[in-house]
């Protein structure tokens, strides 16, 4: 399948759904995708970022998640690959943040069809993260990159970052989609759209908060337990790149140490760049800070994923894979439910941590 893939024209994208027994399972009529069966119906979209043959004749494949998918037909099943028609979903704080855009629309619109401003606000989300898809995720070069790429996707700093790039594509697809005659419309399952109480953005900022605010007490703790460690700040860049500045509603508590660290690498940068010839790139994810403009409901959402990257892949927690599978964090709705989920974690291991601490 992957070879399909990179043999065509770019962007290579290809689905995944996560089938338990693998491959195993794909001929397995249990396992068709269509609802009713043991099959997830929600799976990922990802894109193949670059490849390069090996010396044994495989492939060695750089992919990126960029988002989640609904199964709503299924074309072919089984073995080599299953076909399906799929429906992106956007997080429900999506929908939600452009829904008041999609009522003035369908008030304003002299070519609406329909007045179903839900699903345009769905649209509209979708069209956003589109819009954004070349800022979130850099492009990798197999043959330039390190031997071990991180698991969390880089910023591209040359791709726009400001709303002002989305806005047009936003109202844009909000019109398409109330230009639909209701004859002709395809009624999905974004599911979420018909849900009216959706948490809102401020909900997942909140939450946001409280998650970092726990992340900064798990760095404090894991510096406590290796104080001999090579560096500083155990939590990874590609993550701290999402800190948000203090605001006032949301001041960071007293003794917060992630801000300070940020700043300081933010310094040691900007004197690397005034002392020397080299061009720091601000908008790398080395500097922690994301890009001017980038939406702060965006920064959350991607924390939310981000998250379980720094528990699963740097501390190794078990819990992701027998306590929380990453099919249930997938097939969580919202932002907000992804971030409260991680924050319970968080709190679970930093007492844990804790305890250790105490007893020495």
């Amino acid at each position: 399948m992957l070879m399909k893939v990179v043999s065509s024209s770019q962007p290579w994208y290809f689905g995944h759904v996560y089938l338990p027994g693998g491959a195993e399972s794909i001929d397995d009529y249990n396992f068709r995708l269509e609802k009713g069966s043991d099959a997830p119906l929600v799976g990922t979209l990802m894109q193949v970022s670059d490849y390069t043959r090996m010396d044994n004749g495989g492939l060695y494949v750089v992919v990126q998640a960029l988002g989640r998918f609904l199964v709503v037909d299924a074309i072919r099943h089984g073995s080599p690959y299953s076909v399906a028609t799929v429906e992106m979903l956007p997080d429900g704080e999506m929908v939600e943040h452009f829904f008041g855009e999609a009522k003035d629309t369908v008030a304003s619109f002299d070519f609406a069809l329909n007045d179903d401003a839900r699903g345009a606000a769905c649209a509209g989300a979708i069209a956003e993260a589109e819009a954004f898809r070349s800022y979130e995720f850099e492009a990798v070069n197999v043959l330039e990159s390190d031997a071990i790429l991180p698991p969390v996707a880089s910023f591209n700093a040359e791709a726009a970052t400001t709303n002002d790039a989305s806005d047009g594509v936003v109202h844009k697809a909000i019109e398409e989609y109330l230009s639909q005659s209701p004859g002709n419309m395809y009624h999905g399952e974004c599911s979420i759209a018909d849900d009216f109480d959706l948490p809102t953005e401020d909900d997942a900022l909140d939450m946001e908060y409280e998650v970092w605010v726990e992340i900064d007490a798990l760095a404090s703790i894991l510096s406590k337990l290796n104080p001999k460690a090579n560096t500083e700040m155990p939590i990874p860049t590609q993550i701290l790149g999402l800190l948000p500045e203090e605001e006032e509603r949301r001041p960071w508590p007293k003794g917060f140490k992630l801000q300070r660290y940020a700043k300081k690498i933010s310094n040691a940068y900007s004197l690397l760049e005034k002392l020397s010839q080299i061009k720091v790139d601000k908008g790398k994810p080395h500097l922690p800070k994301t890009g001017a403009g980038y939406p702060r409901l965006r920064r959350a959402r991607r924390l939310s994923y981000t998250i379980w990257a720094l528990l699963d892949t740097i501390l190794g927690d078990t819990f992701i894979r027998e306590g929380i599978p990453k099919q249930e964090i997938l097939e969580m709705n919202t932002t907000t439910a992804r971030l409260q989920a991680a924050l319970l974690r968080v709190r679970e291991i930093n007492s844990t941590l804790r305890q250790v601490l105490r007893t020495g």
